[in-house]
């Protein structure tokens, strides 16, 4: 019977360490809104042919959905920027300046550009560690980096608009 515990305890803790090993994030992911004049069909084509010029490939886009994904874009991510939740009971982004690649899922509308980002960050020994546990890390950005893409497209919409009328 002993032993019968003793193996219940040692499982117990190997369960419970297991859980410990990675908590989510603790907020919820949010849709930046940027208003902008037009109707969706003339705000997507618009945003197909400036985002290039910006600095962004487009690894996809639909047309009917009003969609347009970004390909990743190598960052340095903050605390500040994202909550990545913690692993082993330290915050998983707790130092300035970690890698990540990040895409940039925009949304389009009559008069309005919902901004997301997806970020995956480059921890390779943590996430090789939770990758043999079976959990992956999620980043949740807190709104910064969508603020940050939409003040950079609506700062050079205004310029390059009249760049694009006449190619």
């Amino acid at each position: 019977m002993n032993v019968n515990k003793f193996l219940f305890f040692i499982l117990f803790l190997l369960i419970t360490s297991c859980a410990s090993m990675y908590v989510k994030p603790s907020i919820e992911a949010t849709l930046f809104r940027q208003k902008i004049p037009g109707n969706a069909g003339i705000i997507f084509k618009t945003a197909l042919k400036l985002l290039p010029l910006i600095g962004y490939k487009i690894e996809g886009s639909n047309p009917d959905a009003g969609t347009i994904t970004t390909n990743p874009v190598d960052m340095k991510i903050t605390p500040q920027d994202c909550d990545c939740g913690t692993a082993f009971g330290l915050p998983v982004i707790k130092s300035e300046g970690v890698n990540a690649k990040v895409y940039f899922i925009l949304g389009i509308s009559d008069n309005e550009m919902t901004i997301k980002a997806e970020i995956q960050p480059e921890l390779k020994d943590l996430m090789a560690t939770l990758s043999a546990a079976g959990m992956t890390v999620t980043c949740v950005s807190k709104g910064k980096l969508e603020e940050m893409f939409a003040k950079k497209f609506m700062d050079n919409i205004k310029s390059k608009a009249i760049q694009m009328i006449f190619k």
